[in-house]
């Protein structure tokens, strides 16, 4: 079909309608789990959850809602770009969190050299796998 898709194949709306369903029916077991026996720090509650204030309660609905157009968006342009390139741009995520938190948030201000050369290995890289996914046609 002109549009990427063909008879019998999920379109990127209905994969993306499918993936927050099951984010919504596996969210609170994993929530609950996660706060009974945190990776780190001490357990906490949804009580506790439900107490913050509006502020913090819309900042995580605005992250989610900017993570869901970001996804509609990777799954909608794998038709138009390719899935090889659609996928690289998607993978880029990390690499712009990982800038906000070594620039704007100074993650690794008064790190030892060591660290900083990993850190930039990390990205020269992670920016090669990128580029050589896209290429991948």
């Amino acid at each position: 079909a002109p549009d990427g898709t063909c008879d019998g194949c999920l379109a990127p709306l209905g994969s993306s309608f499918l993936f927050t369903s099951a984010v919504l029916l596996t969210s609170p077991a994993t929530c609950a789990c996660l706060m009974r026996w945190p990776l780190v720090g001490s357990p906490t509650t949804f009580a506790t959850y439900a107490k913050l204030s509006p502020r913090d309660h819309a900042l995580g609905w605005l992250g989610g809602a900017i993570w869901a157009v970001g996804t509609v968006s990777n799954l909608l342009s794998g038709s138009k770009l390719g899935l090889a390139l659609s996928y690289a741009i998607g993978q880029a995520a990390p690499m712009v969190a990982s800038l906000w938190g070594l620039v704007y948030y100074r993650e690794f201000a008064g790190a030892s050299y060591r660290t900083a050369a990993l850190v930039a290995s990390m990205f020269v890289l992670y920016l090669a796998a990128i580029a050589l996914t896209a290429c991948s046609k």
